[in-house]
């Protein structure tokens, strides 16, 4: 993974987390569509079940594979602003779009995820703080306020689930654009 983090001087942020790997796909035949169709309606209407023949080679069966490079991206904007903790940033609004939808994706949010994560940002409660070091780098702080009841502290810890696993955030940026890095991303 490799996320970006950009903080704008008028107080909006702009965060990317973009994926990529190597998968091995089938190709699809020109009527795929109908033969899977037809394979369904055999299988479940008909109620027979039909074995392969022993003198058949199971990699006819296979089918064509080809291997292509996938990727996803996961982006997110919102509005940051500075207190006694840090830079808070709250989410506005967020978006993921990928290469090849058929294809196995680790940021892709099931639609339970889409949902809690539409709710969390239509009530504002997609937090996260993060406090510049002494390299300029910038921390998140999970920790949340001593006055936080147990409500609260239940809500950070959804968000921060969200932020990571659906939007890809890291625990930590560096500053620049550095070459892709595991568990930390760079910001600016």
């Amino acid at each position: 993974l490799e996320s970006r983090l950009r903080l704008q001087p008028g107080g909006t942020w702009w965060h990317s987390t973009y994926r990529s790997s190597h998968e091995r796909i089938r190709l699809n035949a020109a009527s795929a569509k109908s033969q899977k169709y037809r394979s369904f309606v055999k299988a479940y209407k008909d109620s027979a079940f039909e074995e392969i023949p022993p003198a058949r080679d199971l990699e006819t069966l296979a089918g064509e594979f080809q291997e292509v490079q996938v990727w996803e991206v996961a982006e997110a904007l919102g509005t940051w602003q500075l207190d006694q903790h840090g830079a808070m940033l709250t989410c506005q609004h967020w978006s993921w779009k990928c290469s090849h939808p058929g294809a196995p994706m680790v940021l892709e949010p099931s639609l339970e995820n889409r949902q809690q994560l539409d709710q969390l940002l239509a009530s504002e409660e997609l937090q996260l703080c993060y406090v510049a070091t002494a390299d300029r780098s910038m921390e998140l702080q999970t920790k949340g306020h001593p006055s936080w009841d147990l409500q609260q502290r239940h809500q950070r810890l959804r968000s921060l689930q969200a932020a990571f696993q659906t939007l890809g955030f890291a625990r930590s940026y560096s500053p620049g654009w550095p070459a892709e890095q595991s568990g930390s991303g760079s910001g600016e």
